[in-house]
């Protein structure tokens, strides 16, 4: 793992830290904090490796099944869909990478307008190739499916009762020699369903 890399997750992860220390001064829940309901996220995402950047979309679906005075563990679903174009002596090349996991989150749930929280999660990452490039050699896009996990964490911070506005970074490692780790930010709201 490189050390910008390293650096990155040392310094995510302390700026969850750093905002969650204060949780337990607080006495009013977080937003989407909490048994009541469900959290789902939605928004933009880019996806940096090897200083090329991809736009797409993520949805993701938090549902606590613990919730302490200071902090909610819970289970998280996650679907990302990045896609990069290119020219490759001048076809039109086009990569996707699909992305579908699971795992956990652990939400600081005392501070009042905001919910900082970290996740692990485990599942696969697809890689699709496509474009004019196909037409050339078929090589060029065959499709591969590989093991993946990503952790990292971010921040809901509360717009309203229902709808927050979040932040967040992840770092994705696709379970194969030469894969290298992937950068994911995200922006977007969520929304809390169900019961407050």
């Amino acid at each position: 793992m490189h050390t910008r890399t390293v650096g990155n997750i040392v310094s995510a992860l302390a700026l969850i830290l750093a905002l969650a220390a204060p949780a337990a001064a607080q006495g009013t829940p977080g937003p989407g904090t909490g048994l009541n309901g469900g959290l789902l996220g939605v928004g933009v995402s880019f996806l940096n490796v090897n200083d090329t950047t991809s736009a797409g979309f993520t949805i993701d679906y938090r549902k606590n099944f613990l919730a302490e005075t200071s902090f909610d563990l819970g289970a998280v679903g996650d679907l990302g869909w990045h896609r990069d174009s290119d020219e490759i002596a001048g076809f039109e090349s086009s990569s996707t990478l699909l992305t579908l996991m699971g795992g956990v989150r652990i939400t600081a749930s005392q501070l009042d307008r905001f919910a900082p929280f970290g996740q692990a999660l485990f599942g696969m990452a697809r890689l699709s190739f496509g474009g004019d490039v196909c037409d050339i050699d078929e090589t060029f896009c065959e499709s591969d499916t590989e093991p993946a996990l990503k952790f990292g964490g971010g921040v809901d911070v509360r717009l309203s009762d229902r709808i927050n506005v979040r932040g967040q970074i992840d770092f994705l490692k696709v379970l194969e020699d030469d894969a290298d780790v992937a950068t994911r930010f995200f922006i977007g709201i969520s929304t809390v369903l169900g019961g407050r």
